[in-house]
């Protein structure tokens, strides 16, 4: 239950991405080698064969390995002119080793042409973004190539003339991100780079100023991050612009760092400038941050551990997350939300505040069920149950006595989210109703 529900939200997601950014059909790498090919658009079959027209074969179709766009064709309107440009990803050869091109092909009439081709720069395109870099109008290409490691990233922009791009090598980096950080209307990139043989990171700003993109201003990082897991785009309490970026310092220690723009220069709030790290959002769990409530904020976990009875394999640890942002005028973190997070099984549960210290859970087959109890800080046990909450698939869902004392509180996919109370109704002071229940249960995906 556990792996399929969790497998079956990763699919979910990429397949919302793909559609989302790309607006076409993800096409495998080699239409060819496939027993059942996939069904293309009548416009999809056109864009191939444009394709096989400019290089004389068939295309071996690439894909960004990182960011947003991940689909072998994103669908985008470069000129901002009503015209939709293709923007696809491929090797020139039959072999999947080749050097990766980027063809932009516009539609001349009713067919699709291929108006420009960029040269490989690397082994593999890491990621690409989009924005109007130079204010002229029209979007631009940030392309991140990757030649020996996920950390020594090349970036190139490719700024739109016409018909042709010319080409702007911008350094290396770890991680990009591309937004008006400045407020000045045109786009920016934030780029984050790891350096672990001098063991230093930073943000650094590139900007578009006299005519040209320049690096404008940077910021120190963590210096002992060996990985960035998750960077987004936020603002921050008060509504300056931000960008979070989630860091792993080692196997079981991850921090979020913060990169914000002030008096003309990118600063990092958080950043400790005597011992070169950040500690503040320490945890030792990996929860990353998200905007949890749906309220257009990205908010920062900062679990807690809850009171468990230790088994042989520790697997009974269940966490309570504590999500925050930042007040950049204060310097000092609001809490929004404090949740218990079951990603496994894919929902999380409002945690009240009468149950502080009082209330945890005990994990039962792996997170299928949680049982929600009174803690026994005397005896260090578990105390009172006062319900569970229980994951079951559908069929076997339909096989529960309705005589039991179980209610269903949600259902997506074939999954089914269900409280039980004992027999014995509790008589708890942290007892909570079934509406209650139903109102702090929430689906992640």
């Amino acid at each position: 239950m556990l792996s399929r529900i969790k497998a079956a939200a990763i699919c979910l997601l990429a397949s919302a991405v793909a559609a989302l950014t790309s607006g076409c059909t993800v096409i495998p790498a080699d239409i060819s080698e496939l027993e059942t090919p996939p069904k293309l658009s009548a416009d999809q079959q056109a864009i191939v064969k444009a394709l096989e027209a400019h290089i004389g074969d068939k295309p071996n179709f690439k894909f960004p390995l990182e960011g947003d766009y991940r689909s072998a064709f994103i669908m985008k309107d470069l000129d901002h002119d009503g015209t939709t440009n293709v923007i696809a990803f491929y090797s020139a050869s039959g072999s999947s080793a080749s050097s990766p091109h980027i063809a932009v092909l516009d539609k001349v009439g009713d067919s699709w042409q291929a108006t420009c081709d960029i040269s490989s720069e690397g082994n593999e395109i890491d990621s690409i973004e989009f924005g109007d870099f130079n204010g002229d109008g029209h979007d631009d290409m940030a392309v991140g190539w990757r030649t020996f490691n996920s950390t020594d990233l090349t970036l190139i922009v490719y700024t739109r003339t016409g018909k042709a791009f010319t080409k702007t090598k911008l350094g290396t980096f770890t991680k990009m991100k591309t937004l008006d950080m400045d407020g000045n209307g045109k786009t920016d990139i934030l780029l984050f780079k790891l350096d672990s043989d001098i063991k230093q990171a930073a943000a650094r700003l590139i900007s578009f100023r006299n005519g040209k993109l320049t690096a404008v201003s940077s910021s120190p990082l963590d210096s002992t991050v060996t990985s960035y897991s998750g960077v987004y785009i936020t603002k921050l309490k008060g509504g300056d612009n931000a960008v979070l970026i989630d860091g792993v310092k080692s196997e079981n220690k991850f921090i979020t760092e913060i990169i914000g723009y002030k008096n003309g220069q990118l600063i990092s709030p958080l950043y400790d400038n005597d011992k070169h790290t950040v500690n503040s959002t320490m945890r030792f769990v990996d929860y990353r941050c998200t905007d949890i409530d749906k309220d257009g904020y990205v908010e920062v976990p900062m679990p807690v551990e809850l009171p468990y009875v230790r088994n042989k394999d520790d697997t009974n640890k269940v966490w309570l997350v504590r999500w925050n942002i930042f007040d950049s005028a204060s310097n000092t973190w609001t809490p929004k939300l404090s949740c218990l997070m079951n990603y496994n099984e894919g929902y999380y549960f409002k945690y009240p505040k009468k149950w502080d210290s009082n209330v945890t859970v005990s994990r039962q087959d792996g997170d299928s069920t949680w049982v929600f109890c009174e803690w026994d800080a005397k005896n260090n046990k578990y105390g009172k149950t006062l319900f569970s909450i229980n994951v079951y698939s559908e069929s076997i869902w339909n096989t529960i006595s309705v005589n039991e004392p179980i209610y269903k509180i949600a259902e997506k996919n074939g999954t089914v989210y269900a409280v039980k109370f004992d027999q014995h109704k509790s008589d708890s002071e942290y007892a909570l109703t079934l509406d209650e229940i139903s109102s702090n249960f929430r689906l992640l995906y």
